[in-house]
């Protein structure tokens, strides 16, 4: 099986239409089997035409998920959950792998391969913190807040996310499948992003309690062969396929806003 991935294409920064077509028409000359679109599409929610977007989702099947650009909009009336919500309300012409916040269900299946995904929002558990969690949740500096509504912190959403994620990959373990393809938007392994433990906003960029329970659902099933792909860390993604171990192979995918582009697997 043939599988593209395509990540944070930002459609609404600069002039973006000519590149998308480029890029489609490349994926089209490929015949893949699969696309994953790792989200980041742009701010959907803001800009209301959908023409550059149609174009980017005009190969099928493309898998997605939402990306965190993907939930802004300019009056901060929406928690992520219902901004998720709207998002995929304009987003109609692809097959969501994640259709609402704590949505624990939905795979996607074809021939030997089960796809699962979520955005994976910052859980601010990694070891290499440096500030308590605290500080993360109630006051990381990002442009998110500017965004969205995130009065009360971030893991009140971050946590059902991820019991719903863990459900999704239990369904992976009970499959017949032997290849099992995850995709998020935030990374969720080193290997697919550089932490830098010396950098308060660094974990802003990580969703690490998902990448261990991909870790745990792979020893799980060690017949199992896992394949993780993330983007939103642009330039410092790592842009190459990871053993992280024995039967699990991670991707950071290292995008531009001056380019558009698409990593290739076959499996």
């Amino acid at each position: 099986m043939k599988i593209i991935f395509i990540a944070d294409s930002h459609v609404y920064y600069g002039d973006q239409h000519k590149r998308v077509q480029v890029m489609m028409d490349s994926i089209h000359r490929e015949k893949p089997d699969v696309v994953c679109n790792l989200g980041d599409i742009g701010e959907v929610l803001i800009s209301k035409d959908t023409t550059i977007i149609q174009e980017l989702f005009s190969f099928q099947p493309t898998l997605f998920v939402a990306g965190n650009h993907d939930l802004y909009t300019s009056d901060r009336r929406h928690a992520p959950p219902q901004a998720m919500d709207e998002f995929l309300k304009v987003v109609q012409w692809g097959i969501p792998l994640q259709t609402y916040w704590n949505d624990s269900k939905t795979t996607y299946e074809k021939d030997d391969v089960v796809f699962i995904g979520t955005i994976g929002f910052p859980d601010f558990s990694h070891p290499k913190m440096i500030m308590p969690t605290r500080y993360y949740d109630d006051g990381c500096p990002t442009i998110d807040a500017t965004y969205m509504n995130l009065k009360g912190g971030w893991l009140q959403h971050t946590r059902p996310l991820i019991d719903a994620f863990e459900k999704k990959l239990k369904l992976a373990d009970a499959g017949k499948h032997s290849t099992v393809v995850v995709i998020t938007h935030y990374p969720i392994f080193e290997s697919q992003y550089r932490l830098n433990p010396t950098d308060d906003i660094s974990v802003y960029f990580y969703c690490h309690r998902i990448g261990q329970l991909v870790l745990q659902a792979a020893q799980r099933n060690p017949s199992k062969q896992f394949y993780c792909v993330a983007g939103h860390g642009h330039e410092y993604n790592i842009n190459r396929w990871f053993d992280m171990a024995d039967n699990v192979k991670t991707f950071g995918f290292v995008t531009d806003y001056n380019e558009q582009r698409f990593e290739m697997l076959e499996v």
